[in-house]
């Protein structure tokens, strides 16, 4: 049986249960697959995608709340391509002119709005690593603009898969380039470090800066967790290991069922 990584052999094994494991993985996604022959004739395992790297904050910067975001600094993807890892966009190129090597729309719009998220579409979304440093209900102040005659939107924020904030919408400024604030109140944060989605359910406006500030206490004492203390894990030399400053090798094991 042989295994390959997006169609490159990385290896074989010739008797069963066909256990392999591949090491070494570059960052990135990888599709694996194996290749079962029974002679001449062969059959193709199903795909698993491996994905290989973390998603970080922009410039290893993560986002104060209470504090500001801005909308074209979402996270990357050590990896390459941060698409469905810290964004999903509906266009295979980035439509304006800020971080290029991405599918994100966002144009920089000088230094009164930063870099902005336009020509959005239904559907798409937008990661932020965030530190929450105080629990509690937040105001959000939000720059927008939209040309479109009924407004845009809706958006929200999310967290951990749960909805954060109600839905919110955008007038109409008579151009795309014609900046207004928007308001938006009891977006629910937990104290901590969290991942904040940004979901657009429709699009028809560009999103600028977004402005959190704390409004007041949770109604509520959310869930604390403790795991005790650190615990040091001396690794045996046969296992793999790294420095923080290059990623370490990366092993994984399979077992393909046809």
């Amino acid at each position: 049986m042989e295994f390959y990584d997006s169609g490159d052999l990385i290896g074989e094994v010739t008797s069963p249960p066909f256990d392999f494991t591949a090491q070494n993985l570059s960052l990135g996604t990888h599709n694996i697959y194996g290749k079962m022959f029974s002679g001449s004739e062969f059959g193709l395992t199903n795909f698993i995608t491996i994905v290989v790297g973390d998603q970080v904050a922009y410039n290893n910067s993560e986002n104060n709340i209470p504090g500001t975001i801005e909308p074209g600094k979402y996270d990357f993807f050590e990896g390459g391509l941060g698409q469905n890892i810290s964004y999903f966009d509906n266009s295979l190129n980035n439509e304006g002119t800020y971080r290029t090597d991405e599918y994100v729309d966002v144009e920089y719009s000088g230094n009164t709005e930063g870099p902005t998220l336009g020509w959005i579409d239904p559907g798409e979304w937008v990661e932020y690593s965030v530190n929450v440093l105080t629990a509690g209900y937040y105001d959000l102040e939000y720059r927008y603009a939209s040309d479109i005659a009924g407004g845009g939107g809706p958006f929200y924020l999310k967290i951990s898969e749960q909805k954060v904030s109600d839905d919110i919408y955008t007038a109409n400024t008579g151009d795309w380039y014609n900046w207004q604030t928007g308001n938006s109140q009891n977006i629910e944060l937990n104290a901590g470090k969290h991942v904040l989605r940004i979901v657009f359910t429709q699009g028809g406006f560009n999103l600028g800066r977004l402005n959190f500030t704390y409004n007041r206490t949770l109604d509520y004492n959310p869930p604390l967790s403790n795991a005790g203390e650190d615990i040091l894990i001396v690794l045996p030399n046969s296992t793999a290991s790294g420095s923080p400053t290059y990623p370490s090798p990366i092993k994984a094991i399979f077992l393909f069922f046809i």
